[in-house]
Formats: C-alpha cells, structure tokens, sequence
C-alpha cells in the first residue's frame, strides 16, 4: 500500500513540476504530454492524458487535468486499472519547492480504479518497472502520517472501486464518494459503500472515516467504522487507527455475528469449525505486527466463550494463539469438529460422519490454543474438560486432554494429522474410575444401575473422513467394570426376556449384582474382534464374541450363560445381536445349546487375558478387586465361583445363590 501511494505522490509531482517548469516555455498539451511520459516511466504502464488540461496559475495554482487513463496488467481481466473523468487540485508553490506536499484542495470525478489478482495470486498493482523508477516510487512512499500530504479537503464524485481476486474468489464492487455528514461543521467524511461476493456469498460493505486531514495530525487517532455483511456473518468495527498509513495503532470495538462460525473464514482467515448461530464481541488491537482480541466475550450455540486471541502473519503460515476458557458448553455446538453439523447426531444413518475433512482449511494457519471448561452438556455431563491444541503445518494434537468429572476421569492425546494428502488420526486415552450410573440419567435404568468404569482406548487409522479413519484403523479397545449392578428391567427390554433366556433368575425389585465386566478387543483393518467379553454375576458366568465393523457401523455377536450352580435351570439359550449402531438388534438363536464341557473350556481360555488388562485400569482394587478373583477362579478350574482368596482348599463359597434367595423369599 504504501508502495501504491508512492507511485501516486509521483504522479503529483510530475503534474505540478512539470507545469510550473514549463508553464512559461510551453502550452497544456506539451505539459500533459510530459505528464504522460514520466507517469508510464515510472508505473510502467501506459497512461494518456486526453485533456482538456487547464492551469490558473497563482502561488497556489488550481491545476484541473481530464481523461487520465492507466493501463492495466497484460492479463487483466479490462484493458484499464485506473481512469479518471477529471482531477482538480490547489498547489501550494512554495512548501513544494522545500519537498513538501500541500495540497489545499482535491476535487477527483467519476474515479474507476480495478484492483484484481490472477490465479497465480499476483496483484495488478505489482508494476515492470525499470529499477531508478522503483527507487523513486520507494523514496516517495510515507513512512509515517508526518510524510503524508496535507490535504485540506477531499471530494470525491461519483468513485467506482473494484477489487477481484481469484484464488479466493472475491469480487467487491463498491461506490466511494465524501459526503458532508452532520455535526461535522461541514468536514467531508470520507464514505465507501460496496457489493459483490465472496466464495459466491452476497457481501455488503459500508466504511466512513474522518476527513482525510486528520491522516496528517500524527497525534490525533484516525477514527474509522466499518459495517460487514456476507451472506448471514455479520462484523461492525468501530474506533481509531494510530498509524492509518500502515495500519498500526488499531484500537477498535468488534462486534460478529453469524449462523456458523466457519462461515467468516473469508473474512478472518480462521479455520473455525461449523457451529450454530454465534455472537462474539471483542476489543481488537493491533501491536507491531500482531493482532490481538482481547476481553472476549461470546456464545455459540448455548455455549458461552470468553478469553484472548492473538493473530500473528507468518511467512509461511499465520500464527494463532489463544487461551480460552467456558462456563457452560454444549458439546452439540462443536459438532463441526468431527464434520457434523450444529445439534446433528448423525448422516445418513450414520454415528460416525463421513464428511470429508478440509485440509485446505486445516493447513492455513497454525495454532496453539488452551481451553477450560466447566458444565460440559453431551452424551455425559462433564464437570471439567482441559485440552491444548497444537496445530502445526496441518497436523493437529490435542495434549493434554482431559475430562475431569464427578463420575470419573478420561485422559490421554488425539493426534489428527492433515499434513499429507490423506489425513491420519492417532487415539490414546485412558479411562478411570468413571461411575455406571449417569449413563442412564433420567431413564428407568437409572436408580438400579451402578458400577465403576476403567479402560483405554489406542486407535490408528487413516482415511478422508472420520468414518473412513475408522474403517481402516488398528489398536485395542478394553474396558473393565469393577462391581455394580445392571437394572432387571434392561434384561426384559429388546422384545425379549433376555434373562429368562440365559437362565438368569431375577426379581422385579431387586437388581442383578454384577461383580466383574470385561470386554477387550483387537481392532485390525477398521474390524473390532472381541478377545475377552465376559459379565460375571453372582449365579452365572455370561460370556460371549463380537464383531464390529467401525467403517459400516454394524456388528454381530452372542452371548450365552455358564451357571455356576447345577440346580439353576439349563433351559438356557444364547442371545444375539446386530444390526447397525443406530438400530441395534437382540434375538435368540435357535437350535441346541453348546456342550457345557466345551463352554467351559471356552470361558477360561476368554479369562485369560484379562490378568494383562487389570494393570491398565483404575479399578480401585486392582488384583484384589471382584475382577482379580474372576481370574483366579478361572485359573484354578472353578469357574467363575466365589472362593475365600488365598484358601482354595476350602471349596466354594457358602453364599446362597439367587435361585435359593428367591426360593427362601417366596417361603
């Protein structure tokens, strides 16, 4: 910019020193052609000066100059950049024969100036110019506001400026004019009104700002107000600017407001992810090179945001750096993280979304982001969430991440790398003592549920999308559940009595203890096999196979009953599931049930690897725990049944079982 104003300050030397040179020796046409001759000189375009040209001269000479016309780029979309119906200005001789340029009055009719990048991203503005000429353009920029002209009044009548840029797909075509606003004490303000698109989207602007004659007073803040509309994104700026000439000093009130904050990337350059409407408002700054929001104050969704932001231009890529902090968050609201739209639980049929992720957007910036968060509404309350983002060249991690709650605690890293042409996806958490029961809030479940959750989750896979990810990934999955109960109106839901089923004797009021849950699975290719799935109850040992296939969201598996008394009924029957994770599906199989030898044989050798996975879990007994004597049990042949621990020569526990409870009850 200050290159551009150069060139101008150029101009207007060579037209007001080529007059007062030659005014005496030669008419307005040699003068113009002058003009002519050292503008294209200097811009390297061609520019015509078709006249009329008139000079009143006096010691502040009224120059009036018409039909200016400059060339543009040889690969502009018109043949012009820059044209101009007339250019009337006063000259002050004297302050200009010291270097000084002052400039009582500027009167410029029917300005049509075209500003455009191509493809390539190079800018019309970037003039072939022979080096001495480039030197002078350089000389004659402002370094700061005292270097600027002294412009007392500035009119401008009837002004078209356009700005097209391709690479991002912007076209502004906008009006400019100065207008004598009210209060002012007849000041002319200096007003832009614009239309176009962006990215295809309607835009709208509108900016006013003091007269041109406070750019000279390097004391006095220039006040500036901005009114942005594209599409349904919203921005108001209002305040000052210290160093107009170069953008620096900004201190202004910054008000947004849109239907999803991924739609003001073409405003702001942030790779912010899809959201419901939000509001942000903020004071921006500008230090140096570095923009800052600072005191923010927003809400997405029904989630409130508050916190800093600094914005840094980088050579390569711009810096983001934030630290922010919500009171109540609603996990809906960041639904754009994972691909998903505002409040949307699914595509298609599908939980896990399928929608391709931007690596354009994810490589743009980098960042480095730490976010708090209290009251965190979802699937699961959450009490407290940390994380810190780290985003560099593409490849985001998020380490720490925690989630702190009442019920438990999940911890670990996510690594989403965008850096290659496919992205890759890394999961490495742990999971602890997190508490059954407000997975069934407000359900009929709720008060006869209980348990205590451990496991981990380390997932690796690539693909397009979080679904293709999925499809092809690898790892382990394990979780263990140390104690508990799971209410008996969940064993009679699906259709079908599912304790009657696997011989599991229950009573209306009364749930069934649980006092070991193991499900541990191999995950190769985007294929989850089960290795060990077994529920342990105080009658029976229920164990079974899974199958799931993350990429297609179905699965399929069994589960089948191991009484560990002889005289529970052996009218068992094996249940199955499948169907996809939207709509799961419970059934019974047919035909005959498995030898009870071979079942057996099949429980121990499902038992055995969970003496690897009590180490990686909080259980808060550890070896000792319900879980750690289910392994001893299978390990010393007993099945599962309750034995006194370290005194396995004393048989079986003496504890009724269910069956004789309910007997003696209904006694």
């Amino acid at each position: 910019m200050g290159r551009v104003l150069g060139i101008i300050a150029v101009v207007l030397v060579a037209l007001v020193g080529g007059a007062a040179a030659f005014i005496y020796f030669a008419g307005p046409d040699r003068i113009a052609r002058y003009a002519e001759r050292r503008m294209s000189e200097t811009t390297g375009r061609e520019v015509r000066i078709a006249g009329p040209v008139d000079i009143d001269w006096s010691w502040s000479p009224r120059i009036t100059v018409g039909g200016i016309t400059m060339s543009n780029a040889d690969w502009g979309s018109e043949p012009r950049m820059v044209s101009l119906g007339q250019l009337e200005t006063v000259v002050r001789i004297w302050p200009l024969l010291r270097g000084k340029i002052e400039l009582p009055e500027i009167i410029v009719d029917k300005p049509d100036i075209l500003l455009e990048r191509n493809k390539d991203g190079v800018g019309n503005w970037v003039f072939d110019v022979p080096a001495e000429a480039e030197a002078a353009a350089e000389a004659a920029s402002p370094e700061d506001r005292s270097e600027f002209p002294v412009i007392g009044t500035l009119q401008v009548r009837d002004g078209r400026f356009r700005f097209i840029d391709q690479p991002k797909k912007i076209d502004i075509d906008s009006r400019i004019s100065t207008t004598v606003a009210s209060g002012t004490e007849g000041e002319e303000q200096l007003h832009i009104e614009g239309k176009g698109s962006i990215e295809g989207r309607p835009l709208r602007l509108e900016l006013t700002g003091a007269p041109l004659l406070t750019l000279r007073e390097s004391e006095t803040p220039y006040p500036l107000k901005l009114d942005v509309k594209l599409g349904d994104t919203s921005l108001k700026a209002e305040g000052t600017l210290l160093e107009p000439v170069k953008l620096r000093g900004v201190d202004m009130r910054l008000d947004m407001n849109g239907g999803s904050l991924a739609d003001s990337y073409a405003l702001l350059g942030v790779p912010f992810p899809a959201t419901g409407k939000y509001r942000i408002a903020t004071r921006l700054i500008r230090e140096g090179e570095v923009w800052k929001a600072e005191e923010i104050d927003g809400k997405v969704g029904e989630s409130d945001l508050k916190g800093w932001l600094t914005f840094e231009p980088k050579q390569e890529r711009p810096l983001i750096r934030a630290d922010l902090r919500s009171e109540k968050l609603d996990l809906a609201d960041l639904g754009g993280l994972v691909g998903l739209a505002p409040g949307q639980e699914d595509t298609d049929g599908k939980i896990i979304p399928d929608t391709p992720i931007n690596l354009e957007r994810l490589k743009a910036v980098d960042m480095e982001v730490a976010f708090k968060g209290g009251n965190i509404q979802g699937p699961l309350p959450l009490d407290a969430v940390q994380a810190t983002l780290d985003l560099k060249n593409g490849r985001a991690r998020v380490d720490p991440l925690k989630f702190t709650m009442a019920l438990g605690t999940v911890g670990g890293n996510v690594v989403l790398d965008g850096s290659k042409t496919v992205p890759a996806l890394a999961t490495n958490l742990e999971i602890s003592n997190v508490k059954l029961k407000p997975f069934f809030k407000d359900t009929p479940f709720e008060e006869e549920t209980a348990g205590t959750l451990g496991g981990h989750i380390d997932l690796r896979g690539s693909g397009k999308s979080f679904s293709d990810i999925m499809g092809a990934a690898d790892g382990d999955i394990a979780m263990v559940m140390a104690g508990g109960q799971v209410s008996a109106l969940i064993l009679e839901g699906a259709g079908i009595d599912i304790a009657e089923a696997l011989g599991i004797l229950i009573s209306k009021d009364e749930p069934v203890a649980v006092r070991c849950m193991v499900a541990a699975f191999g995950v190769n290719d985007g294929i989850m096999k089960a290795k060990t799935l077994v529920l342990d109850t105080e009658d029976t040992n229920i164990a079974g196979d899974m199958e799931v296939a993350l990429g297609k969201e179905t699965m399929r598996g069994r589960i089948e009953a191991h009484p560990k008394d002889a005289t529970i009924a052996s009218g068992r029957t094996p249940v199955t599931f499948g169907g996809t994770f939207m709509e799961p599906k419970v059934g019974i199989e047919a035909g005959p049930l498995a030898a009870k030898g071979a079942a057996a044989v099949a429980l121990g050798a499902l038992l055995t690897p969970l003496a690897a996975l009590i180490p990686l879990v909080d259980l808060g007994g550890g070896e000792d725990s319900p879980c750690g004597e289910l392994i001893s049990n299978a390990k010393a042949g007993n099945q599962g049944k309750p034995v006194n621990p370290g005194k396995p020569d004393q048989g079986p526990s003496k504890e009724p079982s269910k069956k004789e409870k309910a007997e003696k009850k209904g006694e």
